[in-house]
């Protein structure tokens, strides 16, 4: 398997950066312990899906270039043959079209796409906030049509489970979005946990069926 470069910000000496944090998420980024300092690199993982998809490309650029030497790249032979479930091609496709995208670790923490990357290895360490933290972020968002929530893999029963999505969609109510999705993370695909409000079928439309009951990840 071959890894996309991730596109990354740096700060050089006496230069300050380019790119500046959200206002809301400055004063937070702070409180964790985290500064813009000359010479440290840093990553900001677009939540649009759109410029997602343009960074991908970006990256399969200069991916292609790095192999130009190269007589050829030979596909894995396990690529034509993974089959997605509806639920999952479901999920996906919610997830492209959705406003905003966060991950929900089991600590109860949201990942909005802000981190750290380690220059040796180039491994992106996500730093992860408290709903409490984030409040005046989601507040500030000016497109709040669908916003999707991906939880990681847990050991959670189904009660705690329910009192997780819960808690998310309240929260994500009182933030104002219009459409919350609440989706799980497999080894194998995509759950969705929640739907809120319910769609109609008109808006189901190719996407597939309504959100399966709340389970607990494999």
């Amino acid at each position: 398997m071959v890894r996309l470069p991730r596109v990354a910000l740096a700060e050089d000496e006496g230069r300050s950066s380019a790119f500046a944090l959200p206002r809301s998420l400055d004063s937070v980024l702070k409180m964790h312990g985290v500064y813009l300092r000359p010479g440290e690199l840093y990553t900001v993982v677009p939540s649009n899906p759109m410029t997602r998809l343009i960074t991908c490309c970006l990256a399969l650029i200069v991916l292609c270039q790095s192999h130009a030497d190269e007589d050829f790249i030979t596909p894995s032979a396990s690529d034509s043959a993974v089959r997605f479930s509806e639920e999952t091609r479901r999920a996906f496709d919610l997830e492209s079209k959705a406003d905003f995208v966060t991950r929900y670790s089991t600590d109860g923490k949201l990942d909005v796409g802000i981190g750290r990357t380690d220059k040796v290895q180039n491994l992106h360490h996500p730093i992860r906030f408290t709903l409490e933290e984030l409040e005046g972020f989601f507040d500030d968002q000016k497109h709040k049509g669908l916003i999707v929530v991906i939880v990681a893999k847990h050991v959670w029963t189904d009660e705690e489970l329910a009192d997780h999505v819960t808690r998310l969609r309240d929260y994500f109510v009182d933030r104002g979005y219009q459409r919350i999705v609440i989706e799980q993370a497999y080894g194998s695909g995509r759950g969705i946990h929640l739907d809120h409000p319910e769609p109609k079928p008109a808006q189901q439309g190719a996407a597939g069926q309504s959100a399966s009951p709340l389970r607990v990840g494999d």
